[in-house]
């Protein structure tokens, strides 16, 4: 059985163009997806590293003893069934199952995972991500605005106004849609999206990438459904870990950070933030990442500036107070990236 091999290229020859996976490799990662009932799980990731997915399909139902992978449970009957069924909803919903042999998955940004119960951190890729769709989630300038969900007038002005000049010179903006912060991010991005903007670097922007915190037919908050509604209609792209079907919870919010901010490869803003927000959360994974992160200054009586005051004294931090300062962090990460590459020999790492 030949192995499907996954790994970025790191060296200085091009790795050949991926063509799409087949069907049997599709379902067969859907498969223990439902199996996982969850995003990782590092026997199963390296069950797949080892045999490909097909192959470690007849290895944990042929062999009782792989049941122990599956967090103790039995291989239910009828998870073949259901397998079919998600990728069936999926399909329904103009939606698609795209795995990491296919072009275009971005690899980087699922390394490392929780298990939806939070309970134990893992270093496991996912075994797909689902996408409704075409925006691309790999090349170009993505950045992640995120904040608090009880934002004020001046964090919500400040998010919708520099997502839509982003969008505008370029950037893709990547969010979660959550009320506050990100969903003001997500209108400013849609207002711009659609027209005629200018286009720095030679990278095509367009409208937002939206990563979900449940299933991709659970729109999440419900109020921003007619949003991503327009993410879509507009070419962006929804995009969750998550099967179908899946509601919501604390951990997977988390969850929804982390891979936020693997597709943010050129930074993640944080806009306003209390002392305990989840925006804390995503700052630290975009700097797990190695990407720049990004926070904007508000007054000092303010509760919801006070998590990015205490981010801009981190040394890995940056404070921006203006859009152009946001262009020219992007830049310097990127000069510096190409530098290192340059010093190792090796050519510039690749998000897929």
């Amino acid at each position: 059985m030949t192995t499907h091999t996954t790994s970025p290229n790191t060296g200085g020859t091009p790795a050949a163009p991926r063509i799409p996976a087949s069907d049997a490799v599709r379902y067969a990662r859907a498969l223990l997806a439902r199996m996982c009932r969850g995003v990782a799980n590092p026997e199963v990731a390296a069950l797949v590293a080892e045999f490909g997915p097909v192959a470690a399909v007849a290895e944990v139902c042929d062999d009782p003893r792989r049941a122990r992978l599956f967090y103790g449970a039995t291989v239910a009957a009828g998870d073949r069934d259901r397998a079919a069924a998600d990728l069936a909803t999926a399909a329904a919903l103009g939606a698609r199952f795209l795995v990491p042999e296919d072009p275009g998955f971005p690899e980087r940004a699922v390394m490392g995972w929780t298990r939806p119960d939070g309970a134990l951190t893992v270093s496991a890729p996912v075994l797909g991500l689902w996408v409704r769709g075409d925006a691309p989630l790999t090349g170009g300038r993505r950045l992640v605005v995120t904040g608090s969900r009880a934002a004020s007038a001046y964090g919500l002005h400040v998010a919708r106004d520099w997502a839509a000049q982003l969008t505008e010179s370029g950037v893709r903006i990547v969010t979660g849609g959550a009320l506050g912060i990100e969903g003001e991010a997500l209108r400013g991005a849609l207002s711009t999206a659609a027209t005629p903007r200018r286009v720095g670097a030679g990278d095509a922007a367009g409208a937002p990438v939206v990563v979900l915190p449940g299933g991709i037919d659970r729109m999440f908050p419900a109020a921003h459904a007619p949003l991503f509604e327009a993410v879509t209609e507009q070419g962006g792209a929804l995009v969750t870990p998550y099967l179908p079907g899946t509601l919501p919870s604390r951990a997977m919010m988390l969850g929804r950070l982390r891979l936020m901010a693997g597709l943010g490869t050129s930074g993640t803003l944080i806009v306003e933030a209390a002392a305990r927000s989840s925006s804390q959360h995503a700052a630290c994974d975009a700097r797990d990442h190695g990407f720049p992160v990004l926070a904007v200054p508000g007054p000092v009586t303010s509760e919801t500036s006070v998590g990015a005051h205490r981010l801009a004294r981190e040394p890995w931090a940056r404070l921006v107070g203006s859009v152009d300062d946001v262009h020219g962090e992007i830049t310097t990460a990127e000069q510096r990236a190409a530098l290192e590459a340059g010093a190792s020999g090796a050519a510039p790492a690749s998000d897929q």
